[in-house]
């Protein structure tokens, strides 16, 4: 049954709710999907940094969460509060080399030492890496990289709901805020 004053839709034997997106699937599964959450307190100092992760077809988040870790399932940070849908058959991919791209890069990043700034050892590049795996079109021709998706994200990027939105912007704007009243 669906909760009162809301339209619901039934998918896959599921019910959601009709104002949902479509990439969220209950329990917060987002199938082909970067997804993207902030580090507090990073992310109030500077509002686009941020982890991301990339989803499998069947929902499942992986991200490189730290040394020689993948998680599988959840998401290090907290619930993706941003989401990017990709859509890999549009560009001729099939769901199995995605999924075996995603689980590629994370065996890979098993291997790796986690450092935030550098470009080759942090979520941004586990997910650059699965997608140059899969081979998805690049933009501009530029190879997939941390600042390419931290761009891509922060330009593009959807919200899950406003109150991420607020997760994202609140902290940055109150700093601003303070900083404005003590020294403006």
């Amino acid at each position: 049954n669906c909760p009162a004053g809301e339209a619901c839709m039934e998918e896959d034997g599921m019910l959601l709710a009709a104002s949902a997106p479509p990439a969220i699937r209950p329990p917060l599964q987002y199938p082909l999907c970067i997804v993207w959450t902030p580090i507090h307190p990073i992310t109030a100092f500077l509002p686009f940094v941020g982890h991301l992760g990339i989803a499998t077809s069947h929902g499942e988040i992986t991200d490189f969460a730290g040394p020689y870790t993948v998680n599988k399932g959840r998401f290090a940070f907290g619930d993706p509060t941003r989401y990017i849908q990709l859509d890999p058959k549009r560009h001729g991919i099939s769901l199995s080399a995605y999924d075996a791209a995603v689980e590629q890069a994370g065996t890979e990043f098993k291997r790796r030492l986690h450092c935030i700034v550098l470009p080759h050892s942090n979520c941004h590049s586990h997910v650059a890496l699965a997608l140059e795996n899969m081979a998805y079109p690049r933009v501009l021709g530029v190879r997939w990289n941390m600042v390419l998706l931290a761009a891509w994200v922060t330009l593009f990027g959807r919200f899950t709901n406003t109150a991420a939105a607020a997760l994202q912007f609140a902290p940055f704007c109150v700093l601003v805020l303070l900083a404005y009243l003590l020294w403006g």
